[in-house]
Parts: structure tokens; C-alpha cells; sequence
């Protein structure tokens, strides 16, 4: 059954007043939001077919998240790879697919590269089998910078995000699924399924985004926005 697990939890633990325009749902009966006015997932080269996003090799999926909050978010994700037990297979990318670092299954369990070659989140070994479906929720709350990752609804781990790695890089932040970066030439990526993708994140007002835009026009430095105000539904 596709269903929602951690989104009301994780609106609960940011603070903040829950509506329905604040959650994006991609169930994949297409590639559109059926749960708010969230933009479409952009395929990479699978196949959609009743329901489960099948993909090869670097053929995920990508998501625009200028009109989220890239600091404070939740998503949930029904995925399985066809083979894990190796090295480095990535889930989610947060910069273009321009940094190594980002949010992978490494072995058979969950890990947050926060440094390449020098720091690793990892969670509990035996977390990933082969070709089976896994829930996996991460939240990221941007007041705090803590990052927590769960599987099936275990948590693996939680760390502070001190050099914003799980940030969505500006200014045109991208989510990207199932994708492996360019600075290992995408040799970190295998084939599965998805089956879902659900978002609980903070859309900022359209006045924000012309304010960012105009920071970032002039600075060229990326801008984020606190969680520390009152969402209007």
C-alpha cells in the first residue's frame, strides 16, 4: 500500500501549521503531483508502468525544488535496487550531481557521505537486500541542521548537517534520484524500482522567491530561508 508514514511527524517536529498544499505526492501513476501543486518528476530514461518507476543504471528520477524550502524538508521513498552487497550505489543527490557527497546505500546499509574519504554517517549493516522494496524517510530541519535517516520505520542515524550537505544546492535547486554524480564518472549507481515518492516540505511564498532571486542576483552566493514563520495555506 502506498501510504504517507512520517509526513505528519515530521511537519510536527519543524513546528509548523500542516496543510495539504504543503505536501507534494508522486505516486506514480504519472509523473505528476497528486497532492499539491508541485512540479512533475523528470525521468532519466526508465519506464513507468503500473505504478513502479523502473529504471537502469543512472536512469532516475529529478525533481525542481525552487519552490521548497532546501534546508528543512521530509521525504519518503518506497525504492528497491536490484543488487546491493557491493560499494557505493546513490540515492539522493543534493548538488547537480556536481559533489560525491550526498545520501547512498553503501553495502547492504544506509549512509550519508558528509566528506568523501573522510567522514561517513553510516546506519546498521543487513538494512538492503536485493531487489526488495525498503521505506526509507529522511527529515532535515533546517533550525537545528539535524539530518535522520529510517528504514522501514528504524531509524539508522542522525547527525548534525554542519557543512550543509543535504541542502539543496542553489540557485536552482535539484533533487536527484537514483543518479550517481559526475565526480566519480556515475559509476556509483545500479538499476530497481520505485514505487513512490512523498514530500513534506516548506513552499516558500512567491514574495520570498523574488526576494532570493534578487539576493542571488546580486551576491551570486546561494540563499536559504528560515523555518522561523508562518506558513499561510
Amino acid at each position: 500500500m502506498k501510504a504517507i508514514i512520517y509526513k505528519t511527524a515530521a511537519v510536527v517536529l519543524f513546528g509548523l501549521a500542516a496543510c495539504s498544499a504543503n505536501a507534494s505526492t508522486y505516486s506514480l501513476a504519472d509523473f505528476a503531483d497528486h497532492g499539491g501543486t508541485g512540479p512533475n518528476l523528470v525521468p532519466r530514461g526508465g519506464n513507468l508502468s503500473g505504478g513502479i518507476y523502473t529504471f537502469a543504471a543512472n536512469q532516475g528520477l529529478s525533481l525542481d525544488w525552487s519552490g521548497f524550502n532546501p534546508e528543512s524538508y521530509a521525504i519518503d521513498i518506497r525504492f528497491s535496487f536490484n543488487t546491493v552487497g557491493g560499494g557505493w550505489l546513490k540515492i539522493l543527490d543534493f548538488a547537480h550531481l556536481s559533489l560525491d557527497e550526498g545520501l547512498y546505500v553503501y553495502g547492504d546499509h544506509l549512509q550519508f557521505v558528509e566528506q568523501p574519504g573522510v567522514s561517513f554517517i553510516d546506519g546498521p549493516n543487513g538494512a538492503f537486500q536485493n531487489n526488495t522494496f525498503a521505506d526509507l524517510n529522511i527529515v532535515r530541519d533546517g533550525a537545528t541542521k539535524r539530518f535522520t535517516g529510517s528504514l522501514n520505520g528504524v531509524e539508522q542515524f542522525s547527525f548534525i548537517d554542519v557543512r550543509d550537505q543535504a541542502v539543496f544546492a542553489g540557485p536552482n535547486p535539484l533533487a536527484t534520484f537514483f543518479v550517481d554524480d559526475a565526480v566519480t564518472g556515475g559509476g556509483e549507481a545500479t538499476g530497481g524500482r520505485v514505487d513512490f515518492i512523498d514530500i513534506a516540505a516548506v513552499p516558500l511564498p512567491p514574495a520570498a522567491l523574488l526576494w532570493l532571486s534578487g539576493l542571488m542576483l546580486f551576491s551570486g552566493r546561494r540563499q536559504t530561508m528560515p523555518m522561523n514563520r508562518t506558513i499561510r495555506c
